[in-house]
């Protein structure tokens, strides 16, 4: 590692929020007691942690932006349904480099830590 002080890479804050992920389900995995349900809800409380700013580890919170294509009003309108706003600062960072190029489901699949026991 560097000496230099920097801030840190998307591919850096990715592999922290899918490392604290999977550290979560190991350790669910290794709750013999809880349900299965019981397991999924503190899986999802732990990530709703990750956005709030709050998930230990990470020193860092995440917005939930919703995101659309330029074109999804125009369809929603047409089709009589409401839409998500077209963010375009979001839509200019996710065609970026910043976004790290993957999407977010991909990205978590294909991760090196991904557990062995979930890969198919």
């Amino acid at each position: 590692m560097s000496d230099e002080l920097r801030v840190k890479t998307s591919k850096e804050i990715r592999d922290e929020f899918f490392n604290y992920i999977f550290r979560v389900i190991d350790d669910m995995a290794e709750q013999p007691n809880l349900s299965v349900q019981r397991k999924l809800y503190l899986l999802a409380f732990s990530m709703m942690n990750i956005f709030d700013g709050t998930a230990g580890d990470l020193s860092f919170g995440l917005l939930l932006v919703p995101t659309c294509h330029s074109t999804d009003p125009d369809y929603h309108r047409d089709n009589g349904g409401n839409w998500y706003p077209v963010n375009e600062a979001v839509e200019e960072v996710m065609e970026s480099e910043l976004s790290g190029g993957d999407m977010l489901h991909d990205a978590f699949c294909n991760h090196p830590s991904r557990p062995v026991s979930t890969r198919v």
